[in-house]
């Protein structure tokens, strides 16, 4: 088996992206989708009429109708979830379509019999995208600690202060500091994914990298065998001479 050394062309990497084979990285996607759905509940979302309903079930005085209870719960939860998913759903297309460049892959929903190959489950298995999977989550833990004891050391009064007031103001503050936290983790998640994605153009390229008689072979695809072409401009050569 020829040594794979030479850099893709672009070709390759157009063909590759029509299979489905493209330099992205799945933990950027989801980090966004979770900063754009946090930041969208944070400033978006309206929390008064939940608020407004949770209130009136909790007023001793109030004894709503059970049809009414659940119409107002119905409505009020297609008010806030609906536009939450909608948000979710087109930064997922979003951010997908940005890594793959725009481009469809039109090969990639073809099934091929190789993913049933268990020799090459064990290449996968042991591979070096798993051992960057293995040092990515171990990155996540340390960092994920990091951002809770830095919340921690910032706002351990105000969680406690917060249990002297009523309910509905327990459930906000608590809300708020909630909002907050998910942003210290998503904050810490940066030099993750900069890991991430590093490693996930190497592990790319080094997969489409291409030995030297792909590279020849697919130059004269494109550019003519140049025997072929050489014999030709010799011919046409000859029959001006003798004209």
């Amino acid at each position: 088996m020829a040594n794979k050394t030479e850099k893709p062309t672009q070709k390759k990497l157009q063909d590759a992206s029509k299979k489905g084979q493209i330099l992205k990285s799945r933990d950027l996607t989801i980090s966004v989708i979770m900063l754009v759905g946090t930041l969208y509940l944070g400033y978006v979302f309206d929390v008064h009429h939940i608020m407004s309903i949770l209130e009136y079930i909790l007023d001793h005085n109030a004894k709503p109708d059970i049809w009414d209870y659940f119409k107002a719960m119905g409505v009020g939860w297609l008010k806030t979830n609906i536009p939450f998913l909608l948000v979710c759903m087109f930064t997922t297309i979003l951010v997908s379509w940005f890594q793959s460049k725009m481009q469809l892959a039109t090969e990639a929903v073809k099934f091929k019999f190789d993913s049933l190959n268990p020799v090459n489950g064990l290449k996968r298995i042991f591979g070096l995208k798993t051992v960057k999977e293995f040092v990515k989550a171990i990155l996540y833990v340390v960092f994920f600690a990091l951002a809770i004891k830095v919340f921690w050391s910032n706002h351990k009064s105000l969680l406690f202060k917060t249990l002297d007031g009523d309910i509905i103001s327990l459930l906000s503050d608590w809300g708020e500091m909630l909002f907050l936290l998910i942003l210290y983790c998503l904050g810490s998640m940066i030099i993750v994914l900069i890991f991430d994605f590093i490693a996930e153009y190497f592990l790319f390229m080094k997969d489409m990298k291409m030995d030297k008689q792909e590279v020849k072979r697919e130059y004269k695809e494109q550019e003519g065998n140049p025997e072929i072409k050489s014999k030709r401009r010799e011919r046409i050569r000859k029959f001006f001479l003798s004209n």
